[in-house]
């Protein structure tokens, strides 16, 4: 909601990511993450997350049976 000025005064130089994808790109180049848990704790997760993702686009469309059905056998 802030503008950019306004993000710029409050010290706010990157935007969140957009998606998954994004996302699993900033914590494998966030070197304070990779120094503070290890970057082979940081590669496992993203690798584990970018899989379940995977299974998840399979299991059917978005707000489809199939994809809740399949959501709801791993809760």
């Amino acid at each position: 909601m802030l503008t950019e000025a306004e993000r710029l005064e409050l010290g706010v130089t990157q935007e969140l990511p957009l998606n998954p994808d994004e996302a699993f790109q900033a914590l494998l180049t966030d070197e304070l993450l990779m120094e503070s848990i290890g970057e082979d704790l940081v590669r496992t997760y993203v690798t584990i997350q970018e899989l379940y993702n995977k299974k998840l686009a399979e299991a059917g469309p978005e707000g489809s049976a199939e994809r809740k059905a399949w959501l709801t056998a791993r809760i």
